[in-house]
């Protein structure tokens, strides 16, 4: 794993496109807990905006949470926090957000190359060739050919979330 400098926060690639994975200065992350895994998907998908604690209980039990559901989303937010590090999940009424660039996330950065790609028009360049930015959403997309964006994500047969 590459050490950060001192003083410099470590750079995270969060990828949902796929299997859900997290890279922290380079070296992915090993998250395996269920739970967490649904809780950070949630974040991500709702990157620097705050998730109310009850969306993370839906996302996390869909409606057969237990009379414990609000303290075990704290003890999941608390060992995400220890996994990414401090800074990165903040408490913020009535939930949780996740602080990212959009660059560090594969699905806003495939957004943004879309609307880009829309920008410089659905025709092909001379020789066939499709405007840059459409040939980088294809290229980012590709891991998603193998799931579904939420592919590390199951629904079991009595509604719950599982990885």
């Amino acid at each position: 794993m590459e050490r950060v400098a001192p003083g410099r926060a470590p750079a995270f690639e969060f990828h949902v496109l796929g299997p859900l994975t997290v890279v922290k200065d380079g070296a992915e992350l090993a998250m395996s807990a269920n739970r967490e895994l649904v809780i950070l998907a949630s974040l991500l998908l709702n990157a620097n905006r705050v998730m109310s604690v009850e969306r993370l209980v839906e996302a996390v039990w869909a409606g057969s949470a237990p009379r414990s559901a609000w303290r075990q989303v704290a003890i999941c937010v608390s060992r995400l926090r220890r996994t990414l590090g401090a800074g990165l999940i903040e408490t913020s009424s009535p939930g949780y957000l996740l602080r990212a660039s959009p660059a560090s996330i594969d699905w806003l950065r495939f957004r943004e190359l879309v609307a880009r790609s829309r920008g410089q028009g659905r025709r092909r360049r001379a020789g066939g060739r499709r405007p840059p930015a459409a040939r980088r959403a294809r290229a980012l997309a590709r891991p998603a050919v193998r799931g579904h964006p939420r592919a590390a994500l199951r629904r079991g047969a009595d509604g719950r979330v599982t990885a």
